[in-house]
């Protein structure tokens, strides 16, 4: 549950700092452009905007505002909605339980909307049609044609608030300078200035959607308020168990040297996590109070709350009309399904406890290796490990060993030998150890008569680990020569990537008078690709485990995961092609 703060101070002209003021609403509030070449295109993009604050629940002022935003007495009527200087809207009243005693504007320091311009909630770029210094043209065009005023400008004058006709003569710091026709000047801003040449119901229905918006804001406020001052008796304390476990997985992976030099920062944030858990529980509390049958598909707001338009977002969609749809009657009952699903062997407790077991195993033992070292340290490189080892000084980085050829495929030979153990005893010789060990009570491994051995559930028991094994072997070869392709393309120069320290030490000599690599290019490369093929000699040491379950059956010995030289090769050009389409 996460709840809207709006207790902060610098909002800095930006509508999006309020917090949010309803889904989908939030936008950056910036000037006009004054470098638009077109500034009469800023007007095509009020529609869509204009349309979908509607939609939010914002007043809709084209209808009663619109057809009285004239001049003179149709327009003080539209005046009159708007505050006197130092007197407060109209508080809500009611019944205290709901809330409503938090809808009257507070003046406190700490109310994040109190005070705030009307500005601040104001959006040009869906309104405004001109820039300032356009519209100084136009006033001073029309100034020096006709000497009559050219706007209107809000000015409270006999205890009441009017648009009374002016003179434009200037813009500085973000507000216009202003004469009235008995003399006075002052500076105002936009939303108090509607120019003769603009659009009087595009003008109303901007101030009327900032002050749609700013309303919208304070109700969010008092929402807030509201729940700050829900009873501190009503919620449950956080558990010593949670704060523990908090503070534990926090050290654990934040990976300090020493603990207690944090601990004032650890109780700091315990209070405010704590803090945080009271908000929460009497948001709960206060939603279940709010809202009928709250957590059931018929829950609905409560008609006398105040906070019904923010309560609304968190009851359940509706259920469209005619949702539901004719189906033909079940061929078999899902209890009878399920009674047939237990009597099958495949899908029993210890076939599925066995089965964990091998994905477990591949996925923590066996998928940490490659049949093909790209690390250079052979057996020891880990490839789970999050960090590497601490580098002594004057003892070389394992990572970054320099071979020569000889060296290099003797280590490739001695890391497959030990990837090819590493096979036969951590993973093969385990799988056979627990189905043994889990399956050794219901199943008869001692039978003799293979006929018989094949009609039997444990035939077919066999059957799905060895697919299951025969799988992350083919995943296990192919993730091996991937990884190799990767690391043999490192090394080819690229302008976004560094080159890894070499791998292979090659010498210069000169041969017939001229200078050559030793060993030749030729030999190197078929060395490589003899290094490749190799991988068939660890595929065809793995066999399946069913014959060795079974072992009076005399079941055929095969293997694992079959590959070919062929096949290997096929492989091996389609990774090229993937990986360099030259």
């Amino acid at each position: 549950i996460s709840v809207p703060n709006f207790k902060r101070t610098d909002f800095s002209g930006q509508i999006e700092q309020l917090g949010g003021l309803h889904s989908g609403s939030s936008r950056k509030v910036r000037a006009y452009p004054r470098s638009d070449p077109d500034p009469g295109s800023a007007r095509q993009k009020a529609s869509s905007s204009l349309a979908a604050a509607r939609a939010q629940g914002y007043p809709d002022a084209s209808g009663s505002l619109a057809a009285q935003a004239g001049t003179g007495a149709l327009f003080d009527s539209w005046l009159k909605s708007l505050a006197a200087p130092g007197k407060e809207q109209p508080g809500g009243g009611g019944d205290a339980r709901d809330g409503s005693e938090f809808i009257q504007k507070s003046e406190d320091d700490g109310d994040a909307t109190a005070g705030l311009p009307l500005e601040t909630f104001d959006s040009p770029m869906d309104f405004e049609v001109r820039s300032p210094e356009e519209w100084l043209e136009i006033c001073e065009h029309a100034a020096a044609s006709s000497g009559k005023p050219q706007a209107a400008v809000l000015h409270y004058v006999s205890h009441e608030w009017r648009m009374l006709p002016c003179w434009v003569f200037g813009y500085e710091g973000e507000r216009y300078l202003v004469e009235l026709e008995d003399g006075s000047r002052k500076q105002v801003k936009r939303l108090a200035l509607r120019f003769n040449d603009e659009d009087p119901e595009n003008f109303a229905l901007r101030v009327e959607t900032c002050r749609a918006k700013k309303a919208h804001c304070e109700l969010q406020q008092a929402f807030i308020k509201f729940i700050e001052s829900q009873s501190q008796d009503l919620v449950s304390p956080m558990l010593r168990d949670q704060k523990e476990r908090f503070i534990r997985q926090g050290l654990n992976k934040s990976h300090v040297e020493d603990p207690r030099s944090y601990i004032g920062d650890i109780r700091d944030l315990l209070a405010e996590i704590e803090q945080n858990w009271n908000l929460s529980m009497k948001f709960a509390k206060v939603k279940s109070d709010l809202i009928d049958a709250h957590g059931t598909p018929l829950a609905a707001v409560r008609d006398d709350s105040p906070f019904a338009p923010l309560l609304s977002s968190f009851l359940p969609p509706r259920v469209k009309q005619l949702g539901l749809v004719c189906h033909e009657a079940a061929e078999q009952p899902v209890l009878e399904i399920v009674a047939q699903l237990v009597k099958q062997p495949t899908v029993s407790r210890n076939v599925n406890a066995v089965t964990m077991a091998v994905w477990r195993r591949f996925g923590e033992e066996i998928n940490r290796h490659r049949i093909l070292d790209t690390t250079r340290c052979g057996k020891a490189g880990d490839r789970t490990n999050s960090a590497p080892a601490p580098k002594m000084p004057g003892v070389p980085d394992a990572t970054e060993r320099c071979f020569t050829p000889e060296d290099f495929f003797a280590h490739m030979e001695e890391h497959r030998k030990d990837v090819t153990v590493i096979l036969e005893r951590h993973w093969r010789d385990y799988i056979v150890s627990e189905v043994l060990d889990k399956m050794s009570e219901g199943s008869n491994f001692f039978i003799e008569n293979p006929q018989k051995h094949m009609r039997q559930p444990l035939h077919r028991i066999l059957r799905k680990f060895d697919l299951i094994l025969s799988a992350q072997m083919r995943w296990f070869v192919q993730s091996s020569i991937s990884d190799w392709v990767d690391f043999v393309h490192t090394f080819t120069p690229t302008p976004n990537q560094s080159l890894p320290p070499p791998l292979l030490k090659l010498n210069l000599e000169a041969m017939h008078g001229e200078v050559a690599i030793t060993p030749l290019p030729e030999d190197l490369t078929q060395k490589v690709l003899d290094l490749i093929d190799d991988v068939t000699k660890v595929t065809s040491a793995i066999s399946c485990i069913e014959y060795e379950l079974v072992p009076f059956c005399n079941l055929p010995q095969h293997l694992m995961f079959e590959l070919s030289l062929e096949g290997l090769a096929h492989d091996r050009v389609d990774e090229d092609a993937s990986a360099d389409p030259q």
